[in-house]
């Protein structure tokens, strides 16, 4: 890793790696926020870390998740959910982040193969979008699954229809 070129005066670059702890390389996302973000409270994130999301996630004081108004996230391993361990590990993770945001969109990622199970196609990875609750003003509507802007990762593989009761 190398400092990218053309940073601007409010950018931070570290040469870290996000991770469940800090040692050697890696960093945890809570001393990250810590050290980089001061007492804002209307963070940003996306996170993209190709399966690690479900060590680094839960490692996050549920202050400091409340911090984020927009969250982007991609999960991995959606193809194993009938697996006790991940569906138990994806369950209480989902439920934390649904303390403080509310899932806003759902788009299956095509970019990888599909698994099918029980007559249901499978997608191992999805794109979500969490807003912070106090965004939300009234009863958030259920999302419109696909939505009509969702694009496709990958023109190699046919987009899935995302089964709309995973989005409620």
């Amino acid at each position: 890793m190398t400092k990218p070129d053309g940073l601007l005066s409010n950018m931070n670059f570290m040469q870290k790696f996000i991770g469940p702890e800090n040692r050697g390389d890696f960093v945890t996302m809570q001393k990250w926020i810590g050290e980089n973000t001061a007492d804002d409270t209307d963070l940003l994130l996306q996170m993209d870390i190709e399966g690690a999301e479900y060590d680094v996630l839960p490692g996050i004081a549920a202050e400091s998740l409340a911090r984020f108004r927009i969250m982007l996230i991609e999960f991995h391993d959606f193809d194993q959910i009938f697996n006790a361990d991940t569906f138990n590990r994806l369950q209480s993770l989902f439920a934390r982040l649904s303390e403080t945001h509310v899932l806003c969109h759902l788009h299956a990622n095509n970019t990888v193969g599909y698994t099918s199970v029980g007559g249901f196609t499978i997608p191992p990875v999805f794109e979500a979008t969490y807003i912070r609750r106090d965004r939300v003003r009234g009863d958030l509507p259920h999302a419109q699954i696909p939505h009509p802007l969702d694009q496709h990762n990958s023109n190699k593989r046919p987009n899935v229809q995302t089964p709309h009761f995973w989005a409620h």
